[in-house]
C-alpha cells in the first residue's frame, strides 16, 4: 500500500481532528429507560344517599320554579270570576223571607195582614219583575200538572183492567181546558197573562178559564177581520 501525499494526509488529519470535535460537542443521546406504569388505585364506590321524599323534593321545585307551580286558589279565583254565580231574586215581601214562611206576592201579603201588620209587607224586587215571577211559576206549575194527566192517561191506555174504554179515570175536559190555557199564558199577550195568572191564583177553574180563553180568542178574531 502506498502513502498519501502529504497534502491528502493533512486533509485527512483535518477531517478526523473535525469529525472528534462535532463529537465532543455534540454528544449522541443516550436511550434513558421508561419507567414502568404502576396500577392506578380505583376509587371506591361510595353509597348514594336516600332519596328524599316526594314532600320535600315538590317544595325544593316550588322553591326554584314558582312559576311553574299550579295555585288551586287562583283557579278557583279565575273560574269564578269566567262563570259568576247570579244570585236568583226573592219574590216574597220582607218579612215572609226573613221568617222563612210562605208569601202569596200580593200587596199586602196575606202572611202580613194575618200578622196585622200590612205596612210592613215591603218587596225588594218591582212590580214588573213579581209579576213575571208569578207568571212563570203559574206556567210552570200548569205544565206539571198538564203532564201528570198525560202520565196517568198512558197508564190507563197500557193497563188491561178490562174496561171497555181506556183513560176512564182521566177528565179529558179538564185536560182540555188546561191545554187551552196554558197556549195562551205561553204565547198570549203580557196583559193576557197576567189577567190569566190573577185568575188561577185566585182560584178560578179551568174549565172557566178556558171559556173566557175563547171569548177572548173570537173577540180578537172579529177585530182582525172587521
Amino acid at each position: 500500500m502506498y502513502p498519501l501525499p502529504p497534502q491528502l494526509q493533512l486533509q485527512a488529519q483535518a477531517q478526523a481532528q473535525a469529525q472528534a470535535q462535532y463529537t465532543v460537542v455534540h454528544p449522541q443521546p443516550h436511550p434513558q429507560p421508561q419507567p414502568q406504569s404502576q396500577p392506578q388505585p380505583q376509587p371506591q364506590s361510595q353509597p348514594q344517599p336516600q332519596s328524599q321524599p316526594q314532600t320535600q323534593s315538590q317544595t325544593q321545585n316550588n322553591h326554584q320554579n314558582p312559576t311553574i307551580q299550579p295555585s288551586k286558589n287562583a283557579n278557583a279565583s279565575a273560574n269564578s270570576n269566567v262563570n259568576p254565580t247570579k244570585t236568583r231574586p226573592s219574590a216574597s215581601c220582607i218579612p215572609c223571607r226573613n221568617r222563612k214562611v210562605k208569601c202569596n206576592r200580593q200587596t199586602p201579603c196575606s202572611t202580613c195582614l194575618s200578622r196585622s201588620h200590612p205596612e210592613q209587607c215591603t218587596y225588594t224586587t218591582t212590580d214588573t219583575d213579581r209579576s213575571a215571577m208569578k207568571s212563570a211559576e203559574t206556567i210552570a206549575d200548569l205544565r206539571r200538572k198538564i203532564r201528570a194527566l198525560k202520565m196517568q192517561i198512558s197508564e190507563d191506555e197500557n193497563d188491561d183492567n178490562g174496561e171497555e174504554e181506556a183513560g176512564g179515570g182521566v177528565d179529558w175536559r179538564e185536560l182540555e181546558a188546561m191545554e187551552t190555557v196554558f197556549g195562551e199564558m205561553r204565547e198570549g199577550e203580557e196583559g193576557v197573562v197576567e189577567g190569566i195568572v190573577g185568575m188561577v191564583r185566585e182560584g178560578v177553574g179551568m174549565g172557566e178559564l178556558a171559556g173566557y180563553v175563547m171569548d177572548l180568542r173570537k173577540s180578537q178574531a172579529v177585530v182582525e177581520v172587521v
